[in-house]
């Protein structure tokens, strides 16, 4: 697994070149949903450089990564999110139905306040057990959707 930022510069370029598949993090609003469409196309594109130069080259095409997951990030609630963040998460679940993870991450005020401090721990005492309860949850659906897939 490679963690990127969020845009396509070099470095994640030649990691989303390297990959069987990637990972959308996005949040319940407009822009944020607006973007996966956007980064499916850039990736596209660049997949299609990328291959007219191999083949330019002699060498064969390769296929590129897939997207296998779009997971929902600080949600309003630990319960779920505003009815209007609800609603953009049904317009993507029905966008993309066989990749949208059923887990999320809510948005957490005690995370924020302590990252200034220092390192988080997730394990032990955790400042937000809640918040370490979603991130594992999320972690396990990753596991089945994208690394055992």
């Amino acid at each position: 697994m490679i963690d990127c930022p969020p845009n396509l510069n070099l470095v994640t370029q030649n990691a989303l070149m390297l990959s069987d598949a990637y990972v959308v993090v996005c949040l319940p609003e407009y822009f944020s949903i607006r973007g996966i469409g956007l980064i499916e196309t850039q990736i596209r594109n660049m997949m299609g450089q990328i291959n007219k130069n191999l083949v330019r080259f002699g060498a064969d095409p390769i296929a590129g990564p897939v997207m296998r997951g779009i997971i929902f990030n600080r949600i309003k609630y630990v319960t779920g999110g505003t009815i209007d963040q609800q609603n953009w998460i049904t317009q993507v679940r029905r966008l993309y139905p066989n990749v949208t993870f059923d887990k999320f991450v809510a948005e957490s005020v005690k995370v924020a306040e302590a990252s200034y401090r220092g390192p988080i721990s997730l394990s032990g005492r955790s400042i937000d057990q809640a918040y370490v309860d979603q991130l594992l949850g999320v972690a396990e659906e990753f596991f089945d959707k994208v690394v055992v897939a």
